[in-house]
């Protein structure tokens, strides 16, 4: 395709504007249907826009947050837990941080360390388990990884690591 008068050009400046405000238009709608994600539940008790918990049952996350099911990964046997859930929403990444650092408490969880930036990493410790945050600010939207681990006591007390 040769472009010799610029109407190529233009046309295709425009095509692509187009696919963008159009992608960019179908990103803020959302699903009226739940999370395919197992174990999602919502504080009891609580209005439509509340938290919920999803695989691990004592992390809460904004509702606005959608599960990344090819991206996340969930272990669990009878005693704990763990893997990664990656989550991603049109939720501010400052607003993340502060939620987090202030329901991870309310759960168990002490908040050990974090760096607050355009990728935030927050350090939680339970009596068991770790529990990593990573935000990550991206142009379109907000990612949020979650991992969970169990602690080397917890593993060894199992019988593994021998």
């Amino acid at each position: 395709m040769t472009m010799a008068n610029g109407k190529g050009t233009v046309s295709m400046v425009i095509l692509a504007w187009t696919v963008i405000a159009v992608t960019m238009g179908c990103s803020t709608v959302t699903s009226k249907q739940p999370s395919a994600s197992s174990g999602d539940r919502s504080v009891p008790g609580a209005s439509k826009n509340a938290p919920v918990y999803h695989d691990f049952g004592d992390v809460m996350l904004p509702r606005d947050l959608k599960v990344d099911l090819k991206n996340s990964f969930i272990f669990h046997t009878q005693e704990f837990r763990a893997g990664v859930l990656v989550l991603t929403g049109g939720v501010d990444s400052g607003s993340l941080y502060t939620f987090f650092e202030n329901g991870m408490p309310t759960d168990g969880w002490q908040q050990l360390s974090g760096i607050k930036a355009p990728r935030s990493m927050m350090l939680f410790k339970k009596e068991s388990r770790w529990c990593v945050i990573s935000i990550d600010d991206g142009r379109f939207s907000t990612q949020v990884e979650i991992w969970v681990a169990p602690t080397s006591a917890l593993v060894s007390g199992m019988g593994y690591g021998r």
